[in-house]
């Protein structure tokens, strides 16, 4: 065998030998730098549906690793800290559970703990409460109250009026039901109960003996005060004499109206007369006593 060979076999026994002892410190080197997450802490989370009202069971909520610094103020952290007590609305799997949706710890059963402090519920019992809306509302929507009054055919409202009482109201319960009926073929409703402050529930009651109530149903988004106004049976009357009955009708231009006379300084002799076309307003002056 020549050198050369042998040469070539020493360094290829050299370069294997090295690979070997590089693979073997590469697998028992310990990393350098060791990846740090944020602070844990174990948090109270719900992990099957808890209806409202019912009665917090330890089968239904479960411990959690949580980032520390996302938990939520008032945020449970034991589970002793939540079974018996009520939940104030409807608790959804992977919801943290924190104090403002239970009810005070050692509250008994019942609907008064779904009442916040200084609100009331409040019942309209008559069947014509909830008759626009036809048994649409359910627990937890957000109504407005119209209140519809009849009066003598001789006064200014012509027999009636229908005002928009109160705004933006939770409802508690629909026929004693918390919540909504899983299936229900009865649109009928005998009471609806809203959750109102001491001053709504007694316009309520007031209104419940002047007249009929009724409910809107809100969109759950909607939060805005509506700006409304009383609406006259005299008003609608005339706002049905005013409805095109044909196209010709429609596309007609009602004469010119007087709305307001002014009149200008005497030593004019001028007046003008403001009129009124459709929605188009113009001025129209007169000279009096004047020649042309």
């Amino acid at each position: 065998m020549s050198i050369r060979a042998i040469l070539i076999i020493c360094c290829g026994l050299a370069s294997g030998l090295f690979a070997v002892i590089g693979v073997n410190q590469l697998q028992n080197r310990k990393p350098d730098t060791k990846v740090v997450g944020p602070p844990m802490t174990k948090v109270v989370v719900v992990s099957s549906k808890i209806e409202r009202g019912s009665a917090v069971k330890s089968e239904m909520i479960e411990l959690k690793d949580w980032p520390e610094e996302m938990v939520p103020e008032n945020t449970l952290t034991t589970i002793d800290e939540a079974v018996g007590r009520y939940a104030l609305s409807p608790l959804m799997p992977g919801e943290l559970l924190m104090q403002a949706k239970l009810a005070a710890p050692g509250a008994s059963r019942g609907a008064g703990n779904l009442v916040q402090q200084g609100m009331r519920a409040y019942s309209i019992l008559t069947t014509s409460a909830a008759a626009s809306v036809s048994g649409l509302v359910l627990p937890g929507d957000h109504v407005d109250v119209v209140l519809s009054i009849q009066s003598p055919t001789g006064d200014f409202t012509g027999g009636g009026t229908s005002t928009t009482l109160l705004q933006n109201l939770e409802i508690l319960a629909i026929n004693h039901e918390l919540e909504a009926p899983e299936n229900s073929d009865d649109p009928k409703l005998t009471t609806v109960t809203l959750l109102v402050t001491q001053r709504q529930a007694n316009l309520l009651g007031l209104g419940q003996k002047a007249g009929v109530l009724s409910l809107a149903l809100r969109n759950p988004d909607d939060n805005e005060v509506a700006d409304t106004e009383p609406v006259t049976l005299a008003e609608v009357r005339f706002r049905e004499e005013l409805n095109p009955t044909t196209k010709a009708e429609e596309n007609k231009s009602p004469e010119p109206t007087v709305a307001a006379v002014e009149t200008a300084p005497s030593n004019d002799r001028v007046s003008t007369i403001r009129t009124l076309r459709g929605n188009q307003s113009g001025v129209v002056s007169v000279q009096i006593g004047g020649q042309d």
